[in-house]
């Protein structure tokens, strides 16, 4: 399967027509001349500031890029499992790895539950290996952290999929937010608001200084 092309052209006299064409003519050379799916790219390939890349939506007037409404919707029902309800701790392995990929994609669009995602991926590593359900390595102390974690994680994403009203605000962020530091950093005018910060904790007090003032 070859996945679909992404252009992203300025306006600039035919240029988003001429690429286009450029790439279709390429892709035929290479794959022959039943390479384009010539009915999805009417539907879904016309050139416009806003569409549907690589599963996300991206605006390039707005610069954002936004979780679609069908995610949400498969988001609020793989949620509602009732396996991952509230104290259940009978999770099959395959359901943990199913959230921890859409967790992952979900991330996408809010970059700041990223940190996060650490206490669904814990949940993955076998205390049993070939055990069908999650079961997490450590003593008793750290299992009984993992499941308080576990849960503590997926009561917020119940939360933010909770409103459907709610969707575009929580899951909307900048094009710029999906990008690496050093990607940004190359950014027109990234670099002039770089904020240096550092800190460091003990078990009884943490300090953090912000280097910019």
């Amino acid at each position: 399967l070859i996945d679909d092309g992404v252009l992203l052209e300025p306006l600039v006299g035919l240029r988003p027509w001429l690429s286009r064409a450029a790439l279709e003519h390429i892709m035929k050379e290479v794959w022959g001349p039943g390479a384009i799916n010539e009915k999805k790219r009417d539907e879904e390939g016309k050139l416009a500031l806003g569409q549907l890349v690589w599963g996300l939506y991206m605006h390039f007037g707005r610069g954002t890029l936004q979780l679609p409404e069908p995610k949400c919707v498969k988001a609020s029902c793989l949620l509602a499992e009732p396996a991952l309800a509230p104290g259940c701790r009978q999770v099959p392995l395959a359901l943990a790895q199913e959230l921890a990929g859409c967790a992952n994609f979900w991330s996408s669009a809010q970059p700041r539950i990223k940190p996060l995602l650490g206490a669904i991926d814990r949940m993955l590593a076998q205390a049993e290996p070939g055990s069908p359900y999650v079961c997490p390595k450590g003593d008793e102390a750290q299992v009984e952290a993992a499941w308080h974690d576990w849960h503590r994680v997926l009561e917020l994403f119940r939360i933010l999929f909770e409103d459907p009203l709610n969707w575009e605000g929580n899951f909307t962020t900048a094009l710029s937010g999906g990008l690496t530091p050093s990607e940004r950093l190359a950014l027109p005018g990234e670099e002039a608001r770089v904020r240096w910060a550092g800190s460091d904790a003990t078990t009884e007090r943490i300090g953090a200084l912000d280097w910019g003032d």
